[in-house]
């Protein structure tokens, strides 16, 4: 997530190691209580203490126990944009009847003070506020859910069947609160298989994103009118994520013009069928290493969209003209590889594919296979591609890479 350019904040509350076992004992019996209050005291602490974090833009993502405090943190509290909960408790008195470890919620719900196992039959009699199993309980208060929620829950989870990721599911589609699920049917408590593990990542990054408007989905403004001492830098306060434990490229492409700088349109990206956003895992990178770009074209009208690029997944050299200045803004020039990128795109096998709306194309550039950074410094990167259409070329965002020694 850090590396995906958000601020992540892991709170030790009750429950957790690292303070004796008092503190980890402080959890017993209240799932609800303390820990929540310490999670949402430690993220108070981190807003008033960091400037550079976006209160507007927070997620909490949770797994196992993790998923239980952010199916609670889901119903007791709409400060977040967005939550993730992975495996989670939403139904403890279901959950307690399907577990493989029956000692672990007959420990975790007894009454305070009590020493015979917890048990829902015990307390289904009394009060609510005598009965940790209705107490601290998500399902109960599921009516209060306004979040957009991501569920993540595995078939083979013994642990916390997939029938608690299922009930939470349809109780937020049934409220009508923006929710989607990603359901492993090869899975168990943990996503362990390279793929799945893959489509994981993508998927909760993709979550995460959408709601907090980061990365993909973060808004371009137009490019400033009269070249680069016209324009002007804004920094911007960086998205969250607040964990619960445990959690835990240079070329014309075939269809865009290989025009100057002055002859491209100072047009806002959006205006047309698509848009043209990029970003780096790592915005230093030292001399003769893989300086990598993402390039994502994101459908944003009602319609799909042609995308047409040369065949394979990362050729964006045959898509998008890609365009890396110095420090002095001056072009880098390109590698014999990237001249005969740009002298044969025309000549190369082409193929659409269609980007569905709301949908992205995604490809890697690796600038140093394209141009000349043969030298440290600051280069920014900017990428250009015609919208069909209209014929207005769409800008991407400016991205700054610093190439150390």
């Amino acid at each position: 997530m850090a590396a995906s350019g958000y601020v992540v904040v892991m709170v030790n509350p009750r429950g957790s190691t690292g303070y004796g076992q008092a503190f980890i004992d402080g959890v017993n019996g209240d799932w609800g209580g303390k820990a929540y209050v310490d999670l949402m005291k430690g993220l108070d602490y981190a807003e008033s203490k960091f400037s550079f974090i976006d209160k507007t833009r927070e997620c909490a993502l949770g797994a196992s126990y993790g998923g239980f405090m952010a199916n609670w943190i889901l119903t007791h509290t709409d400060r977040f944009a967005c939550i993730v909960t992975h495996d989670g408790m939403f139904n403890p008195a279901s959950a307690y009847g399907t577990t493989e470890e029956l000692w672990f919620n007959e420990w975790e719900f007894r009454r305070i003070g009590e020493v015979a196992p917890g048990q829902p039959w015990r307390y289904a009699a009394g009060p609510i506020a005598n009965d940790p199993f209705r107490k601290w309980s998500p399902m109960l208060s599921i009516q209060n859910a306004k979040t957009p929620t991501l569920v993540v829950h595995s078939q083979r989870d013994y642990r916390l069947d997939v029938s608690e990721g299922f009930q939470l599911f349809t109780a937020l589609e049934r409220l009508n609160v923006p929710s989607k699920m990603l359901y492993f049917p090869d899975e168990g408590h943990w996503v362990l298989k390279p793929q799945n593990s893959k489509l994981w990542y993508e998927t909760v990054g993709d979550w995460c994103d959408k709601w907090t408007k980061t990365n993909l989905y973060a808004p371009v403004a137009a490019p400033a009118k009269g070249g680069a001492k016209g324009k002007v830098a804004a920094r911007v306060a960086a998205p969250v994520v607040l964990a619960t434990p445990p959690v835990a490229t240079i070329a014309a492409p075939a269809d865009a013009d290989a025009a100057s700088d002055a002859d491209l349109p100072q047009r806002a990206v959006g205006a047309e069928d698509f848009t043209v956003a990029i970003g780096a895992p790592q915005d230093e990178v030292k001399l003769g290493s893989d300086a990598k770009v993402t390039i994502a074209l994101r459908n944003v009208s009602d319609h799909q969209v042609a995308f047409a690029h040369r065949p394979g997944a990362n050729n964006p050299e045959f898509s998008y003209r890609i365009e890396v200045k110095d420090a002095k803004g001056h072009a880098v020039a390109l590698t014999a590889y990237g001249r005969e990128a740009l002298q044969h795109q025309q000549e190369e096998t082409r193929m659409v594919e269609y980007v569905q709306p709301g949908k992205a194309a995604v490809q890697t550039a690796h600038l140093e296979k394209l141009v000349n950074m043969n030298r440290p410094g600051r280069y920014t990167v900017q990428v250009f591609r015609k919208d069909a259409k209209s014929g207005t070329v769409v800008r991407s965002n400016e991205l700054t890479m610093n190439i150390v020694p």
